[in-house]
């Protein structure tokens, strides 16, 4: 995938991605076993918190689930933190 990110005027970004290559892929296996299970990881596209409890600096985060002792990575999918959201990054995504 490629992305060109542009300043527009009114201080905002504009985000374009065109997909490049597809492959085939297994869907990896839920690796967390606690309350955690078949749920995704959130993570804030603007600053790369992780939610879990509370948001957490990635590497809290990795450290918290035990990530650096799993053979496969859990699914994560995207959002916006409190703290991005009040300085106005749901502008860009909206």
């Amino acid at each position: 995938m490629e992305m060109k990110i542009t300043k527009l005027d009114n201080d905002a970004l504009e985000f374009k991605n065109v997909l490049v290559r597809e492959e085939c892929r297994k869907r990896p296996a839920s690796l967390l076993t606690d309350e955690l299970e078949h749920k995704m990881l959130l993570m804030c596209l603007g600053c790369d918190r992780v939610k879990l409890t509370r948001w957490l600096e990635p590497e809290h985060a990795a450290q918290k689930l035990k990530l650096f002792e799993k053979s496969v990575l859990p699914l994560v999918s995207h959002s916006v933190c409190p703290q991005c959201n009040s300085i106005g990054f749901r502008t860009v995504i909206d």
